[in-house]
């Protein structure tokens, strides 16, 4: 019974390998090949994702979603939009993912990306409590 079910779990991850990118840097967004599509993993190093958003260059939001609890993953399809360069912003329970991505003859392809820490804010005894994972100083 074990074996079998090694061989199923190479097979599939053999099979995702073949239909899509993972980006190196995370685990959360996907690009199928040869399709004008992503999709989202819900659960990832970032935690659970919470939001996601769909800005063009000029820095209008054309799409934002809410992630419901009972997601897994999610299939954004992006046929209806023109080739140009694109952001996609997705935030996670621990971190934010910021996604350049571009849309040419069909295709969609990573650029670039960047993920910063989220900060946590809570009140405590009558402050707010600003606490962040990073390791640098970046910005809040």
């Amino acid at each position: 019974m074990r074996v079998l079910v090694l061989i199923n779990l190479v097979l599939l991850i053999s099979l995702n390998s073949l239909f899509a990118k993972i980006d190196p840097t995370t685990n959360s967004l996907l690009i199928p090949t040869q399709e004008k599509s992503i999709v989202l993993q819900v659960v990832g190093t970032m935690g659970k994702a919470e939001s996601f958003e769909l800005i063009d260059k000029r820095g209008t939001l054309i799409y934002s979603d809410l992630i419901e609890n009972d997601k897994k993953r999610i299939k954004y399809n992006l046929q209806q939009l023109p080739d140009d360069r694109y952001t996609i912003k997705v935030s996670g329970e621990y971190l934010v993912e910021i996604h350049e991505i571009s849309i040419s003859n069909g295709e969609v392809k990573l650029t670039d990306t960047k993920t910063h820490h989220r900060p946590s804010i809570r009140n405590l005894n009558n402050r707010i409590v600003v606490n962040s994972l990073s390791q640098s100083e970046e910005s809040i």
